[in-house]
């Protein structure tokens, strides 16, 4: 049943985009609902929109994603590459190259590997924006990619991981170091490790050390020994076991996503009719506190 367009306005102006639709026709938000859900959440359940957008790519998609974030220049498209062994498939550059989430299909894994923009490189946000997409919508295994030769953390790397960690409780989440072999002595290398060990204490974060360059030039060296001490195919050997385990947990995460956003709306819808009775209950009241002082003044015309 509609509310009057009197109070509907009311409650636009009280609760914002929330109270407009209260008080349009139920019918007609439950049409606009159907219709394009994605963008009824985004006008009017905004703090739902990233829940709503990854329970989508959970339904769309049963192969599993693992991307890579970080600063810029920090060596995620290297990493990929390695990790991919495709040398040249992800662009790398000391000159900002990504700049769109790019994207390569390990068809025999069912592994979706994304390359993401670096944070903090493009003024106008842009970047950032579509690097987020990667972490807090698409990414099944989320891959931090931190430079080890430029030190610890930066307090906007902490603060990334931090934010990660509070808001993607199932993802599966690991810290990268790269650039392993640009250290000339072992000492300062485990002391810059040690240092951010302490950082991330309490964060639920794998730590990986490795070097692209130096699994490279194995490589192409056929020297094993050194591919070994790159520890890339390490890491790559963990995150297809725990790719392999995430597919067959896809299914459970799927249904318990969708319970949580069904139990996320029906708090919004509560607390909303909570504060419609509230506002009824005023609105009640300064209407028969207007008509009694109304009576009031007619009475002394009289």
């Amino acid at each position: 049943m509609a509310l009057p367009i009197s109070t509907g306005a009311f409650l636009g102006s009280v609760f914002g985009p929330i109270g407009s639709v209260i008080g349009s026709s139920l019918d007609e938000s439950l049409k606009a609902f159907e219709q394009d859900k994605k963008q009824f959440i985004k006008n009017y359940i905004p703090e739902l929109e990233t829940h709503f957008d990854r329970y989508q790519q959970l339904c769309q998609s049963d192969d599993i994603c693992i991307a890579a974030v970080g600063d810029f220049n920090h060596g995620k498209s290297s990493l990929l590459n390695a990790l991919i062994n495709q040398k040249d498939f992800f662009k790398t550059s000391d000159q900002r190259e990504t700049t769109e989430n790019q994207t390569y299909t390990d068809e025999e894994n069912k592994i979706i590997w994304l390359d993401t923009p670096g944070l903090n490189a493009d003024p106008s946000g842009s970047d950032d924006k579509k690097a987020n997409q990667g972490a807090f919508i698409y990414s099944d295994i989320l891959l931090f990619v931190h430079n080890l030769s430029t030190g610890e953390l930066d307090n906007a790397e902490k603060e990334y991981l931090e934010d990660v960690v509070k808001n993607t409780p199932t993802v599966k989440k690991v810290l990268v170091l790269t650039k392993l072999d640009k250290f000339s002595q072992s000492q300062q290398q485990e002391e810059v490790i040690n240092k951010i060990q302490e950082q991330i204490q309490g964060m639920p974060l794998d730590l990986f050390t490795v070097s692209a360059d130096r699994y490279w030039k194995a490589t192409e060296k056929n020297q094993p020994k050194f591919v070994e001490l790159s520890q890339i195919n390490e890491l790559k050997q963990y995150l297809v076991e725990y790719a392999n385990q995430l597919i067959s947990e896809r299914p459970q995460l799927r249904a318990d996503l969708k319970v949580d956003l069904k139990e996320k709306l029906n708090h919004i819808l509560l607390t909303v009719e909570e504060e419609i009775q509230q506002e009824k209950a005023k609105f009640n009241f300064n209407r028969q506190e207007f008509l009694t002082q109304l009576n009031k003044h007619l009475k002394a015309f009289n």
